[in-house]
């Protein structure tokens, strides 16, 4: 059996000794650089979309950190976000808030539906639909404000959730039988002057 012994050379020394000098005088500053710029790009990796005539629809969160704390971008790739399409963060179960921007119109049917985590959800003035069963099966939401914007509620749309308080900032849209079911005790906040 032949062995090997690795010998270094003075040539080999002086190198190495000038990369462990030059190693100490890295600035922490080009360290960092590329994580701060990364940044950016794993916001925007973390959702898959559409676009339809200038519009953006978020077809589906892919994010995978625990508990995280989304905020959906206005804009993607120059385009407004302009929806949450059916199914888009359904049966996701590492996210505890969602925001929503202005400039989103409408809330795709099951769009949050069994977010086992999910405890927030902000939705901005300018909604005009919530979809079917949108927050269906979300034990952890127990609040939600309704923007004065909304108009259309659909069927099932808090149906099994651990929804205890709603707030409407205008007049209630019409409500489908089903939209609380498997819901108990919840209260209604209606501002003044408004109706449902």
């Amino acid at each position: 059996m032949s062995r090997f012994h690795a010998t270094t050379s003075p040539c080999q020394k002086q190198i190495r000794q000038r990369s462990q000098h030059l190693r100490w005088r890295v600035s922490p500053s080009w360290i960092l650089l590329p994580v701060v710029f990364a940044l950016p790009a794993l916001v925007q990796a973390q959702f898959d979309y559409t676009t339809n005539n200038g519009a953006i629809t978020i077809i589906r969160y892919s994010g995978t950190s625990p508990y995280s704390e989304v905020t959906i971008p206005s804009t993607t790739n120059g385009f407004p976000v302009t929806s949450i399409g059916d199914f888009a963060f359904a049966s996701i179960t590492n996210v505890i808030s969602v925001t929503i921007p202005e400039g989103v119109t409408s809330i795709g049917n099951s769009a949050f539906q069994s977010c086992s985590t999910l405890t927030s959800v902000t939705i901005p003035i300018g909604v005009t639909n919530i979809g079917d069963a949108a927050f269906e099966y979300d034990y952890y939401l127990t609040k939600i404000t309704i923007p004065n914007t909304v108009t259309k509620i659909g069927m099932r749309i808090f149906a099994t959730s651990g929804l205890t308080v709603i707030y409407f900032l205008g007049n209630a849209p019409g409500v489908d039988s089903t939209a609380f079911y498997g819901v108990n005790n919840v209260t209604v906040y209606y501002l003044p002057g408004t109706t449902g």
